[in-house]
């Protein structure tokens, strides 16, 4: 069994960026952060490491959410990086990245943060 046998789920990653916000007449009303329409990386293999009791159903309207974490491992050398919008193709779920890590020059190792929206959603 190889390290490509474990990655056995895909997702796909938006990076965050920054840009001007222009009001007319050359002038600027600051940076503002968004996700590409247009993702960065699709189809990325990795794996999603998922327990129970990192997860929670939360009751708010109109209905209920999933909140909590989950650890993702990607292959190392994939530009991943903070604030990232992970979408997780099998379930179209979308998540923030926090601070990603590089473990023995192997892999790469991120907590992820449980967004609202679906696939789909920006």
């Amino acid at each position: 069994m190889s390290i490509e046998d474990f990655f056995d789920h895909t997702c796909t990653i938006y990076h965050l960026t920054t840009e001007k916000t222009e009001i007319g007449y050359g002038i600027t009303s600051g940076e503002t952060k968004a996700y590409k329409v247009s993702a960065d990386i699709e189809q990325q293999k990795c794996h999603f490491h998922v327990k129970s009791d990192d997860m929670r159903l939360v009751q708010s309207e109109p209905y209920r959410a999933i909140e909590g974490t989950v650890k993702l491992s990607l292959p190392d050398g994939v530009d991943i990086r903070i604030n990232d919008k992970v979408i997780w193709e099998d379930t179209g779920l979308c998540y923030r990245a926090g601070l990603p890590r590089r473990i023995r020059g192997h892999h790469i190792t991120a907590i992820l943060y449980r967004m609202d929206g679906h696939k789909g959603a920006i």
